[in-house]
């Protein structure tokens, strides 16, 4: 699958989200934020597959 530029981007903005509240979450284990953080990540995932099947739907360059 040959994606453009800006579909890299947002994958890349998205999986940077996901670890960034992943590694929170590991950190902070036991904790109330640790699980928020958890609930985060696997919204930021939907999110991004949401994100990334819109661009490449709507995308002329990605089509």
């Amino acid at each position: 699958m040959k994606t453009c530029h800006r579909f890299d981007l947002l994958k890349a903005h998205g999986e940077r989200d996901i670890r960034m509240h992943k590694a929170h979450a590991a950190k902070h284990a036991g904790e109330p934020s640790a699980k928020q953080s958890a609930t985060m990540a696997a919204l930021a995932r939907q999110g991004m597959g949401r994100a990334l099947s819109r661009h490449y739907a709507n995308c002329p360059e990605c089509a």
